[in-house]
């Protein structure tokens, strides 16, 4: 029997959680800045307003644990996520987690900034910037201007782009700009140690300037060439014409160019 009782005890921290939860009224074109020290954070689109959940494991919440300041001004909603400033919990991270959920409106604004924590994005059709110091970041059916950066992990956006600027320390980085995507100004598309796949509309006019520091720059893009060579470590040239730069850099691995479906 005791040793039942203790075996109960020591996982305990495993099934207790808690949840938040809170509608916001809004127009549908709000401005939403989210701000979290360590969560995932999963945006969809749907209904009107917006509409937060964080679901806890292994922490409540309530001051001296995870906290949630929210405000809202207007068509604009903050939302902080705190966790305790407690160096000492560290031993049971294995166990706990935090999840914030979003529902908004598609033309909807945003920033997100999560010290460590996966972000996921669907179906947003308006300006995005997104922050993680350490987690992947992948985004389905999105439009606009998009700026995503990690510190560590890796890059899978897909949509239809007016605007992208990405960076990873650490990571393979997959871009597809569908049909309808211009480069209204320069691109900018980075990793320090992996791979980039991008994918553009056979229509689009731009400039191209791809270099890695250990790999090839392939490419089965119409380009007129103006330096390097397709399988070398350094392309450079124009698509249509030319444009704006979409400048591609890599550390260590290979550059791969096609044409969007």
């Amino acid at each position: 029997m005791r040793l039942t009782i203790l075996a109960l005890t020591a996982t305990f921290p495993l099934l207790y959680g808690a949840e938040w939860s809170k509608n916001f009224q809004t127009s549908d074109a709000p401005v939403l800045d989210v701000r979290c020290g360590d969560a995932n954070v999963d945006v969809r689109t749907g209904g009107t307003g917006i509409a937060a959940r964080l679901i806890t494991r292994g922490w409540e919440i309530r001051p001296g644990e995870v906290e949630v300041i929210e405000r809202q001004t207007g068509d604009r909603v903050d939302i902080e996520v705190k966790l305790p400033r407690n160096e000492n919990w560290n031993w049971n991270i294995g166990n706990r987690g935090i999840k914030l959920e979003l529902q908004v409106p598609a033309k909807t604004r945003f920033h997100i900034n999560t010290g460590d924590g996966n972000v996921k994005l669907s179906g947003l059709q308006a300006d995005s910037r997104i922050e993680t110091g350490d987690g992947n970041i992948e985004g389905d059916n999105v439009a606009g201007r998009m700026e995503a950066r990690t510190g560590d992990g890796n890059v899978r956006i897909a949509g239809r782009f007016d605007l992208l600027a990405v960076q990873t320390g650490d990571g393979n980085v997959d871009l597809s700009a569908t049909r309808g995507s211009t480069a209204t100004a320069a691109w900018r598309i980075q990793t320090g140690d992996g791979n980039v796949s991008l994918e553009v509309p056979a229509d689009m006019k731009m400039d191209l300037d791809a270099t890695t520091g250990d790999g090839h720059v392939r490419s089965s893009l119409p380009l007129l060439i103006g330096a390097g060579k397709v399988g070398g470590s350094q392309l450079r040239g124009k698509l249509n014409g030319g444009g704006p730069t979409i400048s591609i850099r890599t550390n260590d691995g290979n550059i791969t160019l096609n044409e969007s479906r």
